[in-house]
Order: structure tokens, then C-alpha cells, then sequence
């Protein structure tokens, strides 16, 4: 059963679970490195960041914290003016051989009226929500596609 405070979407992966873990914390590495990480990417890293919220068309300050990176997880927390948003990518052998891959969003507010404004915001922002995330993992499936393919040639090994 979905909580109302979380957003979720899961896809089916032709990758295994080797190949999606190392190709997400590459881009993740990617993304932070962007951002001017100032520590080296892994648990307890740290960037400084401006996100829109679900439940104001607005730009915030945030802090993005890499808080567990495992075998068949990566979470991210989120802290801004609004309160806390965790994202966690967690994986598992799926069906016909494939991966099972679940991203999801948990979002806790400061503000009671925050929490109802996010809750109805939700309703109608989950469509997008899916959309956007089978897209995210569509490029990531296909990523460890080639990342497949290059290893299978003798590239990127190192």
C-alpha cells in the first residue's frame, strides 16, 4: 500500500543488478560533481542545490546527503526550507530474468498545511511523477546496456 507522504514507481530492467548499481552511482557521481561536490561522492557527501517543490512553483535552496549507498540501494536525502524529501533507488532480481528496479520519493514537511497541500498536490502530479521516472530509468537501462556492450569489447576496465 502507498503512503500518502511517498511517491513511488518501479520498472522491469534488462541489466542485472551489478551492471544498474554501478551505472547509477556513476551518473549520481555525475550529478554531484555538477554541483561542485566538495568531498569525494560516497555516504555523507554533500551538495548544495535549488530544487522546485511539489508544492510551490518555486525555486528553494537544498541540501542533497548521500546517506546509504549498498548492493541493492542507493537513498539520498533532501533537506530544505519545506522539510525533508528521501529518494531511494532500490533493486532486486524481477521477473524472466530481469531487474526489478523501484525509485521512490518520501516527502515530510515542517508544516501540517505543507503535508495537505503535498497530499493533494500528489494526486495529480503522480502521472508526471511515473512518467518522468520510467524515462530516468529507461536512460539508465540503456546505459548499462552499454556499459555491457563496452566491457564485453575490452573498454572500461580499469
Amino acid at each position: 500500500m502507498m503512503r500518502t507522504d511517498t511517491l513511488s514507481c518501479s520498472y522491469q530492467m534488462n541489466t542485472t543488478s551489478t551492471d544498474f548499481s554501478r551505472v547509477l552511482l556513476v551518473e549520481q557521481e555525475k550529478f554531484f560533481l555538477a554541483k561542485q561536490a566538495q568531498e569525494p561522492f560516497g555516504e555523507g557527501c554533500r551538495i548544495e542545490t535549488m530544487i522546485q517543490t511539489k508544492t510551490a512553483p518555486r525555486m528553494v535552496p537544498a541540501v542533497m546527503t548521500v546517506k546509504k549507498i549498498a548492493a541493492d540501494e542507493l537513498w539520498l536525502r533532501t533537506t530544505h526550507e519545506e522539510g525533508v524529501i528521501d529518494q531511494r533507488y532500490s533493486f532486486a532480481p524481477g521477473r524472466k530474468g530481469k531487474l526489478q528496479v523501484t525509485y521512490s520519493e518520501q516527502s515530510r514537511f515542517e508544516q501540517q498545511k505543507t503535508t495537505y497541500s503535498f497530499m493533494l498536490a500528489a494526486l495529480f502530479y503522480k502521472f508526471f511523477f511515473n512518467r518522468g521516472v520510467k524515462k530516468r530509468l529507461r536512460y539508465l537501462e540503456a546505459a548499462c546496456q552499454r556499459a555491457g556492450t563496452n566491457e564485453k569489447n575490452g573498454e572500461n576496465r580499469g
